[in-house]
């Protein structure tokens, strides 16, 4: 599938008043499930929902991605299921039931449409109709009297494939030993190819608290560290944040059009030859996860992009120094545009003529 990055950016720019943008859609993610022993006696594990707000039976599949390792995905889901219209179904911890073999372990996981498409008729369906929304609760069961929680559900303008970082506001850590707080960092790999992000973590009062360091994640996999393997050993009164990038290297050129692995087809063998493909150029999602080490309670914080800024860099960028580009609104994104009544149904394509100065 050919992606403009510049369509991309106006549809999350579109977004980005959201707090957390979960699109029902055919394909979904959550950013992680596990189940393992944590610090403290904790016990993690965690739950999945699905609802289907579309008017017909879906199939649905999930697809698994461990921590650690380089995976790859061929379009198959190794576990499927149907869910009725206007169901919403719990899958009671979800990597134990499911996916057994990884345990004891954390990583990512995709929710998606598999029904059977008819692709004989004169015009075959173009992509998946599925109408999913999902959630999750990973939680601590290591206290008799009952649970602690906290949720990782899917946050479009929190996948980053920019220049600009992702930054987590309100970390704290203090240690390991109560009464404080000790906190992670964990990043998704989104794409089929290893990526470097550069990893800066700063105080209350706006100083790094460690030097800027240099990680690396596998394709289609999940990295989580402690601070203090990231050099923080007490990050000091208050909360701070955390700001993760893409090692500049790794971003795209603006000047330069990009081919993306990236599909979602059930009847074009030519243009999706898997019915599903994930995007080979790098993108990634980082959140933090901050618990209490008195109760094991933990808070997932989740990051935050300035696309509208993101967008003004990239629009001056090509004024500056790509010569005769045309910007323009990929298929896709015009139909969200119409549908939402931004532009009119016979309005022809949007394109920015650029001058080389």
């Amino acid at each position: 599938m050919r992606k403009v990055l510049g369509a991309l950016v106006v549809a999350l720019s579109l977004l980005s008043s959201v707090a957390a943008a979960q699109l029902v859609n055919s394909f979904q993610f959550v950013p992680v499930v596990t189940k393992a022993t944590g610090v403290n006696s904790t016990s993690w594990l965690s739950d999945l929902t699905i609802t289907n707000l579309g008017t017909a039976n879906v199939k649905f599949g999930l697809k698994y991605f461990p921590e650690n390792v380089s995976n790859s995905f061929d379009g198959t889901f190794p576990f499927t299921g149907w869910i009725a219209p206007g169901q919403t179904m719990l899958v009671s911890d979800v990597l134990g039931s499911i996916f057994p073999s990884y345990v004891p372990g954390k990583g990512f996981l995709v929710v998606a449409d598999v029904t059977p498409a008819n692709c004989s008729v004169s015009s075959p369906p173009t992509s998946f109709t599925g109408l999913l929304a999902v959630s999750s609760r990973t939680y601590n069961t290591g206290d008799p009297k009952g649970t602690y929680s906290t949720a990782a559900d899917p946050n479009l303008t929190g996948v980053n494939f920019t220049t600009f970082p992702s930054i987590i506001p309100g970390v704290r850590h203090t240690g390991t030993t109560a009464p404080g707080f000790r906190t992670n960092l964990s990043v998704a790999n989104f794409s089929t190819v290893r990526i470097r992000v550069l990893v800066k973590i700063l105080n209350a009062s706006n100083q790094v608290a460690a030097p800027e360091s240099l990680q690396t994640i596998e394709a289609l996999s999940f990295k989580q560290w402690s601070f203090a393997n990231l050099g923080v050993a007490n990050l000091g009164a208050g909360a701070g944040r955390v700001e993760v990038r893409l090692d500049p290297a790794l971003v795209a050129d603006p000047c330069a059009s990009v081919t993306n692995s990236a599909c979602s087809n059930p009847c074009d063998a030519a243009k999706c030859p898997t019915k599903y493909a994930l995007p080979n150029q790098p993108a990634f999602y980082a959140y933090a996860s901050t618990t209490d080490n008195g109760t094991g309670d933990g808070t997932i914080l989740s990051p935050v992009i300035d696309w509208q800024g993101y967008n003004k860099w990239f629009s001056d960028y090509q004024d500056q120094h790509c010569p005769d580009i045309k910007v323009y609104n990929s298929n896709r994104l015009t139909d969200w545009l119409k549908g939402r009544g931004f532009i009119g149904s016979d309005a022809p394509p949007t394109f920015r003529k650029v001058t080389k100065k």
